[in-house]
């Protein structure tokens, strides 16, 4: 199923957040906009709970207050497996349990 939602703001972001914390760990895919250097990326295949590689120190502040999402994503050409931060405020397409939106601000 493909749909276009039309939210902003933290409509939006509570949204995204939603729908990835239903995927329970399962692979899914997103599009946004690098918030340093505003160059688009594209994610294929990313999840969250992730356990591998953690030290047990944590952050040192809350990814949610910046409305990001940490992620976990396998290697890809030339990096590593990464825990990296998802924008959350910024995703333009969100692909997952075989359902796609598109967000139009």
């Amino acid at each position: 199923m493909e749909a276009t939602i039309y939210l902003s703001g933290s409509e939006k972001v509570d949204f995204i957040r939603l729908k990835i914390a239903q995927t329970e760990g399962r692979w899914f895919s997103a599009d946004n906009v690098k918030r340093s250097t505003g160059e688009p990326r594209f994610w294929k295949s990313i999840r969250v709970g992730v356990k591998a590689y953690v030290t047990g120190v944590g952050l040192s502040y809350d990814p949610a207050r910046y409305n990001l999402q940490g992620v976990w994503e396998p290697a890809s050409g030339s990096g590593a497996d990464a825990y990296r931060m998802l924008d959350l405020e910024s995703v333009s397409r969100l692909k997952l349990d075989g359902n796609e939106y598109t967000f139009v601000n």
